[in-house]
């Protein structure tokens, strides 16, 4: 589930980066309960 919540926010920084608006971009989500996730894109990989 976090993994989907994570994706969704970062849809938009993807999008940007995927079109050249900006050159790269990093989330990073922890839940209360110690789960995380992490999606990166562009330069920021």
């Amino acid at each position: 589930m976090i993994d989907y919540i994570c994706q969704a926010a970062f849809a938009p920084a993807a999008g940007a980066v995927a079109s050249g608006r900006i050159p790269g971009a990093t989330l990073g989500i922890i839940s209360t309960d110690g789960r995380s996730a992490v999606h990166l894109a562009g330069s920021a990989a």
